[in-house]
């Protein structure tokens, strides 16, 4: 008696086995998938110009002199070199994709727009929108192809259009030369309080070297000629490159910060904010009080 409810069990568990690989075989059959890439490998290096938007932001990334640099609304700031060429690297990556023939429509929901130019000219416009059920994979389009395609979201880390995800995050930049990413500092002079201060000699290369390692936060957007201005620095570099900073409160209180205004030689144009505890670090190193 037992051995037949056995029996009976594995025949039943067989027949649905069967069908549930018929049925899988299918669904499958209904998907093709290829091995392509967003950009032809060969042509990474021919990109010129790539568009972000995402949540009412538009970033744009443009080449310039063999520089990449970030434009937002009339700002146009330095960007990390390596995070750009990483993205264009996983654009150009060869990648299984796969077409889904049958889709709900909410499938087709936006959620980041991307497009490339390369030097010829020609744009690219890609649709990405939600993640499949796995959350592994994400559904895009083609701006001229009404077919819907998956494929792997290892591209996320860099579909996002906030600038702070892109620029150089240093208070004295590192990435407005290709030979300049060591950022070294030749000298620094800061004006505050009516005097002037600088930082040049040998024995103050470890403050140089504090100063060249302090960050920036977020860019500032409003109106700097309604504010107070706090004083200035000039930073030169080991390549004589001159970058000029002036600070400006932002309310009026040490806690609240400043907003610093950039003059680089070169087609830079940027504000960014910094906080009070930055500006005090920057006071510090010259031994100067805020």
């Amino acid at each position: 008696m037992k051995k037949n409810s056995i029996l009976k069990i594995c025949s039943f568990a067989g027949i649905l086995l069967f069908i549930f690989s018929f049925f899988d075989s299918f669904i499958l059959s209904s998907e093709k998938s290829v091995k392509t890439a967003f950009v032809n490998p060969s042509s990474k290096n021919k990109i010129i110009n790539i568009v972000l938007f995402e949540n009412g932001f538009v970033t744009e990334l443009f080449l310039d002199n063999s520089i990449w640099k970030g434009k937002c609304g009339t700002m146009i700031f330095p960007v990390e070199q390596k995070q750009v060429e990483d993205f264009t690297e996983s654009l150009s990556k060869i990648r299984k994709t796969t077409e889904i023939s049958k889709f709900p429509k909410n499938q087709r929901n936006e959620t980041f727009l991307l497009s490339y130019t390369d030097d010829s000219g020609k744009t690219t416009l890609i649709h990405f929108g939600q993640e499949d059920f796995s959350r592994t994979q994400r559904y895009y389009w083609l701006e001229s192809n009404e077919k819907l395609f998956r494929t792997q979201n290892d591209l996320d880390r860099f579909l996002q259009a906030d600038p702070r995800i892109w620029y150089d995050p240093y208070l004295i930049p590192k990435n407005i030369d290709k030979k300049d990413l060591e950022n070294n500092l030749f000298s620094a002079s800061l004006f505050i309080n009516g005097k002037q201060k600088t930082l040049g000699e040998s024995d103050s290369q470890v403050k140089l070297n504090k100063l060249s390692e302090l960050r920036h936060g977020q860019l500032f957007y409003g109106n700097t000629d309604i504010l107070l201005k706090s004083g200035s620095l000039t930073a030169v570099k080991a390549d004589k490159t001159i970058i000029n900073l002036d600070f400006y409160d932002l309310q009026g209180d040490e806690e609240s910060g400043k907003a610093v205004i950039y003059s680089i030689n070169g087609s830079w144009n940027y504000v960014v904010q910094i906080s009070g505890w930055t500006f005090r670090s920057i006071c510090g190193l010259f031994n100067e009080k805020e």
